[in-house]
């Protein structure tokens, strides 16, 4: 282990000094402050006490960290002339690397030794609880990420199914607004043409329902005669009470007439028996105040 941290300082000092490439001395300083494999090796432990081999080892740690600050410190110091050379743009990322190091170096400090058994037995066990740990750590971080999975899948049902609406809303809206322009494309000259051509129609059917109206009031309720029995209060005669089709009319041209009363009143024209008729079919309607008038049932309110 304080083999591997003593190549690890060589090889970032060879990097510093590769990365600043103008200062002419750098293998001199390299050969005087870095360290070999000889005098890293990890020295036999049996005869020795541990304790002692691990302080010497944190000393040569020690030392070899002051030499590394004292030739960093050389190579910020040292001055060059002419032209800025490539070495100099990598300055901050080895400044950076050197505090990367510190940072190791000070983690690495803080951790408690501890010297692996021989047996290799031991060994074996120890390897296999650190990697059942390791299995059971993934275990649990396999489980949290499939219920993140099952999560987004969720949202991504629940976002199809809102672009699903979305767009059934944007293609209604898409028709509305191609019939809203349709509409306005419309000429004036159009629309009159359209109302002209449904008033024609309307026209036609009054006059046809009119016409069956006639039909039938004659077929089924005639003028009444001089002979009947029943007349009206006063006794007018047959020529003058009014048939059912007039009545009718009268009430009609009334209930249309702008402004006015839609009242009318009842005189000796109108034959009782019809006037009976039409107020026990809903036809019209007496006035609430005065019997005597009537008007034609508002049937385009109801």
């Amino acid at each position: 282990m304080y083999m591997y941290i003593g190549v690890l300082y060589y090889d970032n000092i060879c990097k510093i000094l590769d990365f600043v490439s103008f200062n002419p001395d750098k293998h001199s300083l390299l050969s005087t402050f870095c360290l070999t494999e000889e005098n890293m090796e990890r020295p036999s432990t049996s005869g020795k006490d541990p304790h002692q081999t691990k302080e010497r080892l944190m000393q040569e740690c020690e030392e070899t960290w002051v030499d590394i600050n004292k030739l960093h410190a050389h190579i910020l110091n040292s001055n060059h002339d002419g032209p800025i050379r490539e070495g100099d743009k990598m300055q901050t990322i080895s400044e950076v690397k050197v505090k990367a190091l510190k940072g190791q170096l000070a983690v690495e400090s803080e951790k408690e030794l501890s010297l692996l058994p021989t047996d290799p037995e031991t060994l074996r066990a120890l390897l296999r609880e650190e990697l059942e740990k390791s299995v059971n750590q993934l275990q649990v971080t396999l489980e949290v990420i499939q219920g993140q999975r099952r999560e987004l899948e969720e949202e991504v049902k629940w976002e199809k199914q809102i672009l699903a609406q979305q767009k059934q809303i944007h293609a209604a809206l898409e028709k509305k607004v191609t019939a809203a322009k349709e509409l306005s494309q419309k000429s004036s000259s159009s629309l009159e043409e359209d109302l002209k051509s449904t008033k024609g129609k309307t026209e036609k059917e009054i006059m046809r329902l009119l016409k069956e109206l006639k039909t039938f009031s004659k077929s089924h309720f005639p003028h009444p005669r001089e002979d009947e029995e029943e007349s009206s209060a006063d006794g007018a005669s047959g020529n003058q009470l009014l048939s059912l089709l007039d009545i009718l009319e009268n009430f009609m041209n009334k209930c249309v007439e702008k402004g006015g009363s839609p009242y009318i009143e009842l005189d000796d024209t109108y034959w009782p028996p019809y006037i009976e008729l039409l107020l026990r079919c809903g036809v019209i309607q007496r006035h609430e105040q005065n019997p005597k008038m009537a008007r034609l049932t508002p049937f385009h309110l109801k």
